[in-house]
């Protein structure tokens, strides 16, 4: 069995994943109904973020040239689809997210300082 080490974007984003993932479960159809669903939606977010890409048609040219992109889960996407999904989803679903992402590196702050 080949297990291959997790890159560095999926070790920082590793403990907001499950909140993601309740996020899209609490959506229902979402998936069902966008190509741009929340989960690869904030992923792709997440990713430019944390690479300091400055806005979204260079993302979506970065993501576009990435060579396993799609196997990591980033969906390429248009600007349409990424205005449309930033009008459908509500600010107060990702407050939740960093809200607890806050409170796990927090957790994380204490065990580290011992």
């Amino acid at each position: 069995m080949n297990v291959t080490e997790p890159n560095v974007f999926e070790e920082i984003i590793s403990p907001v994943c499950p909140l993601l993932e309740q996020e899209a479960i609490n959506l229902k159809d979402d998936i069902k109904k966008y190509k741009l669903s929340f989960f690869p939606f904030t992923l792709n977010l997440l990713y430019g973020i944390i690479n300091g890409i400055k806005s979204i048609s260079l993302l979506i040219t970065y993501l576009q040239s990435l060579p396993n992109g799609n196997e990591a889960g980033f969906i390429n996407a248009s600007k349409s689809m990424y205005s449309e999904a930033f009008l459908r989803y509500k600010p107060s679903i990702y407050r939740r997210i960093f809200y607890n992402l806050l409170l796990v590196s927090h957790k994380f702050s204490k065990i580290f300082k011992r």
